[in-house]
C-alpha cells in the first residue's frame, strides 16, 4: 500500500462539511430535545471536529499493482 497526500483543497472542503455536519447536527438535536440555542458551544465542538477531521484524514492510501 502506498500513501499519497490528499490537495489543501480537497482537506478543507472536507472539513467545513464535516463543520456545517456537526454543527447543524448539534444544532436539531438541541431544537428537538427543547434546549436553548448556544451558538459558542455549537462552533467550539464543530471547530475541533472538523480540526481533527484535517489533521486525521491527510493521506489517501493506495493500492500499489
Amino acid at each position: 500500500m502506498k500513501k499519497e497526500k490528499l490537495p489543501l483543497k480537497t482537506r478543507i472542503l472536507f472539513s467545513s462539511l464535516t463543520f456545517l455536519c456537526v454543527f447543524l447536527g448539534l444544532m436539531l438535536w438541541n431544537y428537538f430535545k427543547e434546549r436553548p440555542f448556544n451558538f459558542p458551544v455549537y462552533a467550539f465542538i464543530a471547530a475541533g471536529s472538523s480540526l481533527m477531521d484535517f489533521f486525521l484524514f491527510r493521506y489517501k492510501i493506495t493500492d500499489k499493482k
